[in-house]
């Protein structure tokens, strides 16, 4: 029954008589050739083993490979288990042979194919207990292993298989290796044994005792079914594979998962159909797994937003009104709620999610028993389990005015955005409504006006006002007037009005200067003789009071001759003014300079100087609206003669003031004194515009060439390129950088804005950047999301020659328009020239 050795037919070496040598082996010559013990001459090349199989009497005697004829063995019908019994029993005639010393025989059976079991191995499957002593599941598990003998060493190795989430790692439990028969197996341990475990110790339905564990072997595999029915073992049948708690257990649970997931035996029938038409391959699809896939093709991004309020003082005491965003998905009829800021109560909820995204069933209990958790998590759980729910909240039911049960909490809707009253109306055929009012149901915000305090005596008024807040600020300076007024002052002379108490005050004289950038007054007291008083300073330079307390301050129009006014309990009387600021209250648009003494302009020089003003203008700036920006100083939408006279003084047109009154005037059609906005851009946005106002035509009668629209589209293609050129800068691209990233970019635009794919990349590299590529760098890569008119300006910048028709073309027809990398590059040059001096 058993085979424990390596059966091999050997080839003997030919003797020195029969290769007609005469002397030892020894004196031959070590010649190439002549050596029979070189190890060239080996009949096998493979890696020695350290454990060595013989041939024994007793083993040959289990074979009955000795006893002739052979006992009847059962029917073979499989293939492979005849060709193996062919193979032994003409080895067993080979060891016959050569044990009797016929060694012609025993090379003839090598050369007829020859015996190896080398690569043979046996295999077996047993079980054995382990005892759980701590557990309250179970107290015995049953593991199950697999034995591997391999005949040629007579060794084998124990191995258990991996099962999942079983807590036990598997493996190797029994490196390859002899085991030893167990000293308590009298049955099996013999003084003439191996004393090993044996392919003769190994059976079906029987135990095995390896270093003290018990295997029940109760199966082996067919290959080992049908070698040792082959030499005339008779196998049991294999016995009933052990059970335990823990795999009834395991695979009843592997049952209900799969039970309880998605099989494909309900298909799609139109997409199998489709895909076997069109590729000749079977694709397997879920009920709706084709719609849900257009759906988030065609919808995706699609997003339907509703305003909606929760009443949550109804559920719980000392709750508030709370303000809702629900956000419906389209492509996936999911729901996402935001919860926006209490506009009264803004402490009391915060930007927020109410309810993470996810389908929202429409049937529910209207009592608040669901708790929505942090992360807008249902019971603390992502997907948490309600119960089977028949339908879920889709568009139809989302309008103004309806309410929607959001796992217990009544959230009624009362307005939504323009692109949702657009979609809903055109794309689906619903009118989501009217906008309901809702400002009522907020009580109205009272604002809390601190009081005034009073004045603490350090500083002036604004300084203890500002000393009131959390964080003091300094008060700042009036910009305004500093740029309008400058470092104008008016001067008053002033003497203090005598009384029976101050007869000593009588010849006292004093100078009030007032500056018209801040409004704050200094008084100097006149050294006169025979006073008591020296003179100097009477008061430092500050705001004052008319009556104190009331932030109620003096003006320049509180001081003329013949006022009384009282500062810091002195009451004094105007007696006179200077000639300066005489002429500057009489003649205020010019600064104090009469209109009548200044020198006449002639209109020819009028002209060139507004000639001269509007090339400034348009070599300066890159839109006259910034232009006007940048003359009106104080920011008041006006420009003063001041303004006028910096700017014509600062670009060197001319310095002289009465031409920028002329100009002035020319620009001012209402007469004011200021130019205002309008007059500034039918002055200068027009190319050449009237000189003077009475003048329609030029010198030579001819209209003007330019029209507004011209000049606003010239001022609109400035403004866009620089700020094109900008965006360059910014992301720190030089003119080849930018024109090796756009020249790489496809050449058609994908999904609904072109119906035709053509090159949707540029695998060919070539240097050239065509109007597709540009216009995608623009969007994707530097994220100017430019209007078609704005679109329509780059485009004719780059590419002169490109028709208006294909300006929004979906994909370029040829590379006829392409602009190469010096092109390019002069494009960018006259971009960085525009509105440079």
């Amino acid at each position: 029954m058993a085979l424990n050795a390596t059966v091999r037919a050997k080839v003997e070496k030919p003797t020195a008589e029969e290769l007609g040598i005469t002397g030892s082996a020894s004196q031959l010559p070590n010649t190439f050739g002549n050596n029979w013990n070189d190890p060239a001459f080996r009949a096998q090349h493979h890696k020695k083993q350290v454990l060595r199989a013989e041939q024994t009497g007793a083993n040959l005697t289990r074979l009955n490979l000795t006893q002739p004829p052979a006992p009847q063995r059962p029917e073979v019908t499989t293939a492979g288990a005849q060709a193996l019994l062919q193979t032994l029993e003409r080895d067993r005639d080979a060891v016959v042979a050569g044990r009797h010393g016929d060694r012609s025989s025993t090379a003839g059976s090598q050369t007829q194919g020859g015996f190896d079991v080398d690569d043979k191995a046996l295999r077996f499957f047993a079980y054995f207990h382990e005892r759980i002593p701590e557990s309250a599941v179970e107290t015995l598990r049953t593991r199950k292993v697999s034995l591997t003998f391999f005949l040629s060493d007579e060794t084998f190795i124990i191995q258990e298989p991996r099962v999942a989430n079983s807590g036990l790692p598997g493996g190797t439990l029994l490196k390859r290796q002899r085991v030893p028969i167990a000293e308590g197996d009298a049955a099996r341990r013999s003084e003439a044994g191996p004393g090993h475990v044996t392919i003769n110790d190994i059976e079906v339905n029987n135990t095995l005792n390896v270093f003290g564990f018990t295997y029940h072997i109760y199966a082996c595999d067919g290959f080992t079914r049908e070698f040792l029915t082959a030499i005339g073992t008779d196998v049991p049948m294999d016995g009933p594979e052990p059970d335990d708690s823990y795999h009834s257990e395991y695979r009843a649970k592997r049952i209900n998962a799969k039970a309880t997931s998605k099989s494909f035996e309900t298909k799609d029938l139109s997409a199998t159909l489709e895909s076997l038409a069109s590729k000749g391959n079977c694709a397997q699809h879920y009920p709706g797994e084709t719609e849900r896939a257009l759906r988030f093709v065609r919808d995706s991004g699609k997003v339907l937003s509703f305003s909606g309020l929760w009443n949550d003082e109804e559920a719980a005491p000392g709750g508030i009104l709370r303000t809702l965003d629900v956000r419906y998905f389209v492509e996936d009829d999911t729901i996402l709620i935001i919860e926006k800021p209490n506009p009264v109560t803004k402490t009391e909820s915060v930007q927020a999610t109410f309810l993470s995204r996810r389908r929202l069933p429409v049937s529910g209990k209207t009592t608040k028993s669901v708790e929505l958790t942090f992360a807008g998590r249902i019971n603390g759980q992502r997907d948490a389990f309600l119960g089977h729910n028949d339908r879920y909240v889709s568009a139809q039911d989302l309008y103004i005015g309806a309410e929607i049960n959001v796992f217990g909490r009544i959230v009624k809707l009362f307005d939504c955005d323009g692109y949702t009253r657009e979609f809903m109306q055109s794309e689906m055929g619903l009118d989501p409504g009217q906008s309901i009012d809702v400002s009522d149901c907020f009580p109205k915000a009272v604002k809390k006006v601190m009081p005034v305090p009073p004045p603490t005596g350090f500083g002036t008024d604004e300084d203890s006002l500002a000393s009131c807040s959390i964080q003091p600020k300094a008060k700042g300076k009036d910009m305004r007037g500093w740029h309008e007024h400058g470092g104008e002052t008016l001067r008053f002379e002033m003497k203090i009005v005598v009384t029976e108490d101050n007869p000593e005050d009588r010849l006292r004289r004093f100078l009030l200067t007032y500056y018209l950038a801040d409004g704050e007054i200094m008084i100097t007291e006149m050294a006169v003789r025979n006073t008591g008083f020296t003179g100097g300073r009477f008061l430092k330079k500050q705001r004052v009071e008319k009556t104190k307390g009331a932030r109620d301050y003096f003006k320049a129009e509180d001081f003329f001759v013949g006022a009384e006014v009282t500062i810091s309990g002195f009451k004094f009387v105007v007696t006179d003014v200077d000639e300066h600021s005489k002429k500057y209250r009489e003649f205020a648009s010019t600064k104090g300079r009469d209109p009548s003494t200044l020198k006449a302009v002639s209109p020819e020089r009028l002209k060139q100087l507004l000639n001269a003003f509007r090339e400034y203008v348009t070599v300066r700036f890159y839109t006259n609206t910034e232009a006007f920006r940048a003359f009106d100083r104080d920011h008041d939408g006006f420009i003063s003669l001041l303004e006028m006279k910096e700017v014509l003084k600062g670009s060197l047109i001319t310095p002289h003031e009465e031409e920028a009154v002329a100009l002035v005037k020319l620009f001012d059609k209402g007469g004011d004194g200021h130019v205002s906005y309008k007059d500034f851009m039918d002055a200068v946005a027009v190319a050449g515009a009237p000189a003077t106002p009475s003048e329609a035509m030029d010198a030579d009668g001819t209209k003007a060439v330019a029209t507004a629209e011209q000049a606003q589209r010239k001022s609109q293609r400035t403004a866009i390129l620089k700020a094109l050129y900008q965006r360059f800068e910014g992301r720190c691209l030089n003119g080849f950088e930018m024109f090796r990233l756009l020249s790489t970019m496809p050449r058609a635009f994908r999904g609904r804005q072109t119906v035709e794919l053509v090159a949707l990349t540029n695998g060919s590299k070539d240097t050239i950047v065509t109007p597709v590529q540009l216009r995608r760098g623009l969007s994707e890569v530097l994220g100017m999301q430019l209007k078609p008119a704005e679109m329509a300006i780059v485009l004719e910048f780059f590419f002169p020659e490109l028709p208006p028709s294909e300006y929004d073309a979906p994909a370029d027809r040829s590379v006829r328009y392409g602009l190469k990398v010096a092109d390019f590059q002069q494009r960018l040059t006259e971009m960085s020239r525009m509105g440079q001096l």
